[in-house]
């Protein structure tokens, strides 16, 4: 212990196991003597373990210096794959094949990363599902012709997922990643914040398809092939401003980079020119029963977008203020419980 008073702090993570027994005057066969253990529970006090850890002199004794006990009381055993014994990597539930305790950060920045990229997907998709169906209700309980045909829907269907949806897999990892709390083992992935919002962007899509749909057709006199044409790009375009607003959980486009994701760029553009040749292509005309629109009706197809982006902008920022203030408090209350252990 001499070694680490006289040095800078160590940076634990980044040793190989041998180094941090090494720097701990630790041997790795035998481990600590019971001369040793007494110097050092003399010296610097016996652990301080929580109810639920609290365990009889024995078996704390056991399960300091049995590894594969140590293992399954642990709620991660971690074994390292080098200098480990058999026993050992049979009983962990993490095996470091490198015996590099930077290892574990790197795997589960890589694995918060997919979590999250896969959350932003789920997030993004369920809106178009939700939104057509109560785009097609609302077209039966109304008793008018329905906004949306069928083809039509499986061409926003695959349209929309290819071109969009899938370039949220190149989304790079946020820069606060590494300093959120864990989530907890039984949290879902569908929070209730998430599927309010999920909520929301379905009922602003049906409100603008259908709302545009009904208006077209008795202020400007459109066929009811113009108005579905008009509906299917208020979907797409609401999905292309949303798609945005699910670059980041918690934050705009504007604070996570509105370049640093290429992919989501080409990707918008790519859907945009689809849409062009699905509304004025003679041939997609045909294939998918549309008419070409006027450009008053894609000002209001924007309209209808921008606003749908920020509203969900607006809720994004009320939810992470609502957050920030709640992770305060219970960081308050941790310091107040912790200082109230030590003065017992």
């Amino acid at each position: 212990m001499k070694t680490m008073a006289a040095t800078s702090p160590i940076n634990w993570h980044q040793l190989p196991a041998g180094e941090v027994a090494r720097v701990l005057e630790v041997e790795l066969p035998s481990g600590l003597s019971a001369v040793e253990v007494q110097r050092r529970r003399e010296k610097y006090g016996p652990n301080r373990l929580t109810p639920r850890r609290r365990r009889s002199e024995l078996l704390r004794f056991i399960l300091q210096f049995h590894q594969p006990l140590i293992y399954l009381q642990a709620d991660i055993g971690v074994a390292m794959g080098i200098a480990g014994t058999d026993v050992a990597k049979g009983a962990a539930d993490m095996l470091l094949t490198d015996d590099n305790f930077a290892t574990i950060e790197a795997a589960v920045e890589e694995g918060r990363n997919v979590f999250d990229n896969l959350t932003k997907f789920i997030l993004w998709t369920l809106p178009t599902n939700f939104g057509q169906g109560l785009l097609i209700l609302a077209g039966v309980f109304a008793g008018v012709a329905l906004p949306i045909l069928p083809v039509q829907l499986l061409w926003v269907n695959m349209t929309t997922v290819l071109l969009l949806g899938l370039m949220l897999v190149f989304e790079p990892r946020e820069l606060d990643l590494m300093q959120r709390p864990p989530r907890g083992p039984k949290t879902p992935i569908m929070t209730f914040p998430m599927i309010m919002r999920i909520g929301l962007v379905s009922a602003m899509m049906l409100a603008g398809a259908f709302g545009l749909f009904v208006w077209e057709q008795a202020a400007h006199s459109a066929s009811v092939v113009e108005a579905r044409t008009i509906a299917v790009n208020v979907i797409v375009m609401v999905l292309v401003f949303y798609l945005l607003n699910c670059r980041s959980l918690t934050r705009s486009m504007f604070a996570v980079g509105v370049f640093s994701n290429w992919w989501i760029i080409a990707g918008i553009a790519a859907m945009i020119a689809a849409q062009l040749l699905f509304t004025y292509a003679p041939v997609m005309n045909r294939l998918f029963q549309t008419a070409p629109i006027s450009g008053e009706a894609w000002l209001h197809i924007l309209a209808v977008a921008l606003v749908a982006y920020a509203v969900v902008g607006v809720e994004k920022w009320i939810h992470s203020r609502w957050a920030t203030a709640r992770n305060g408090m219970e960081l308050s209350q941790n310091l107040n419980t912790s200082n109230t252990l030590r003065g017992a």
